[in-house]
C-alpha cells in the first residue's frame, strides 16, 4: 500500500503545529519533523535507535518500527478512502488508521504520524494500549524549527 501525500484538517485540539515543512531539497532526518519525531518518541518511553535518513527506527515495549511525519495536506477521510487504509479505533485520543499488520497512522500538530514494522521481518507495530503513550506526545509537543 503506497504511503499517501499527508491528510489537511482533522482538527483535533492540538497545537497547530506551524513549523514549515521540510525543504524538498533536505533529508527528512534533518528536518523539523524528524526532531520532533524523536522527541515524541522519548517522551513516550520509546528509543530512537537509529534513522534511514527518511525515518526513524524506534523500539520499544517489544515493538520495533519506522516512524516519521508529514505534513497535513488532505482531510483524514479522504486520505483513509483514497488508500483503502481503516481505522484501527482510538488510542491516547486520536483516531488510528492503518492496514491491521504493517501500518499505523494518525494525526497530531497537523502532521500525519506514520508508522511501519520494521526493520526486521519479524518486527511488531505497538498495539492500540502500547500506542497511547505516543499519541498523547505527538498530541503535547509542539513541532519547532529545527
Amino acid at each position: 500500500m503506497p504511503v499517501p501525500a499527508a491528510p489537511a484538517a482533522e482538527r483535533d485540539g492540538d497545537a497547530d503545529g506551524s513549523a514549515e515543512a521540510c525543504p524538498e531539497n533536505r533529508l527528512w532526518a534533518d528536518c523539523p519533523e524528524a526532531a520532533w519525531a524523536s522527541r515524541v518518541a522519548e517522551r513516550a518511553g520509546f528509543a530512537v535507535t537509529g534513522d534511514t535518513q527518511s525515518a526513524l527506527i524506534v523500539e520499544g515495549r517489544g515493538a520495533s518500527f519506522y516512524l516519521w511525519a508529514t505534513p497535513l495536506t488532505k482531510p483524514v477521510a479522504e486520505i483513509a478512502v483514497e488508500e483503502g487504509w481503516r481505522r484501527l479505533g482510538r488510542s491516547g485520543g486520536a483516531a488510528v488508521y492503518g492496514d491491521g499488520r504493517l501500518w499505523q497512522w494518525w494525526v497530531a500538530q497537523q502532521r500525519v504520524v506514520w508508522l511501519k514494522a520494521g526493520p526486521t521481518p519479524s518486527a511488531r507495530l505497538p498495539t492500540l494500549t502500547e500506542l497511547a503513550a505516543l499519541v498523547r506526545a505527538g498530541r503535547e509537543l509542539a513541532v519547532t524549527a529545527k
